[in-house]
């Protein structure tokens, strides 16, 4: 469920950016905040539930008996893939001039490497290598945009991108994903509440001691950024495994969210590549007031939910996620699916 609001908030801020006239937001100002917490978000969240997915699904496949080399290709396979579809975008939505630089899917395929290299990894080790990341990226801050890496290929300015600063960077991105991994390594025992509950207390109380002097800013991703967003990934996730799994509620409203979490690939690059398309290319609404967005939002989620209720029962065949699970099939019997997850 975590990933298909994380994916809702991504659309929403999208078509916010593409539809509403700033000035024209009277009949629903409130929209200008729900866009902007949105816009700062809905990535840190998704990168969690995908360092928390991909380590469930690792166990699953450990458990079902996938030796070492067919859970390697497993791995990297769907890792070259996203990276290759993010290559794709790039060319879409700027050109061949900034093919090599980085965007929302190269990191998840990195985060995938990441997460795979350290399942062997003590929880110990991950938290002190979310804090060293912090505390690298913070030291950084000062550079960022210094080395503005614009898509020509130069291998320093690449290298440094590729760290910090543009061209698939990995600080401090990937620390949600291994914070996620961290999570889903956790069992969720009285001992595992216990910790939740302190790591959660731990970084609001941290957030809040540093807010003062480090503002929080998104670009670039300041130390207060990281430490509340990470604060707030790790209560939803306890918030919704709290109401989902030993609550057992379940309402309407979970309903889009979770049919979301299912296919969030394919509706990540078709909202980019048809839906933003035909508001840029024909102007419909384009630039309209904030009930316009709304109409077309809502309409986007009725939309997407339908289309997914009816997939569903065909395992969503020739979507994205499809492709790619298809694709790195093992030899043998073993059959690779969607993950069905409420998170």
């Amino acid at each position: 469920m975590i990933r298909g609001l994380a994916i809702a908030m991504m659309v929403f801020t999208h078509f916010f950016a593409y539809i509403v006239d700033k000035q024209k937001i009277s009949f629903f100002p409130i929209s200008a905040t729900i866009n902007t917490f949105s816009s700062w978000y809905c990535v840190p969240l998704f990168y969690f539930i995908v360092g928390y997915n991909l380590t469930n699904q690792i166990h699953r496949k450990l458990g079902a008996g996938y030796i070492k080399k067919e859970l390697n290709h497993y791995i990297w396979m769907r890792s070259l893939l996203i990276y290759f579809l993010g290559f794709i975008l790039n060319i879409y939505q700027v050109g061949f001039s900034y093919v090599w630089h980085w965007s929302t899917l190269q990191i998840i395929a990195i985060g995938y490497a990441a997460i795979y290299l350290l399942q062997s990894s003590r929880n110990k080790i991950r938290m002190l290598l979310i804090i060293f990341i912090l505390v690298l990226s913070f030291k950084l801050a000062p550079y960022y945009g210094y080395y503005q890496y614009n898509g020509e290929w130069n291998f320093k300015g690449f290298v440094l991108g590729f760290i910090f600063s543009g061209g698939n960077p990995l600080l401090p991105w990937v620390a949600y994903f291994i914070m996620g991994n961290f999570i889903a390594d956790l069992r969720i025992t009285k001992k595992g509440k216990i910790l939740l509950w302190i790591l959660m207390i731990s970084l609001a109380l941290l957030s809040f001691a540093v807010r003062n002097r480090i503002p929080l800013t998104k670009y670039p991703a300041s130390i207060t950024y990281n430490i509340f967003f990470l604060c707030t990934c790790v209560a939803l996730f306890y918030v919704v495994f709290w109401l989902k799994e030993i609550k057992k509620w379940n309402t309407i409203f979970f309903y889009p969210f979770e049919i979301f979490g299912m296919f969030p690939l394919t509706i990540f690059m078709t909202h980019i590549i048809i839906g933003l398309e035909l508001i840029k290319r024909f102007g419909i609404f384009q630039k309209g007031s904030s009930y316009q967005f709304l109409m077309i939002y809502f309409f986007a989620i009725i939309f997407f939910t339908g289309i997914g209720c009816f997939w569903k029962k065909a395992g969503f065949k020739y979507s994205l996620e499809w492709f790619i699970n298809i694709s790195h099939r093992t030899l043998g019997n073993k059959k690779i699916v969607i993950s069905s997850s409420s998170e």
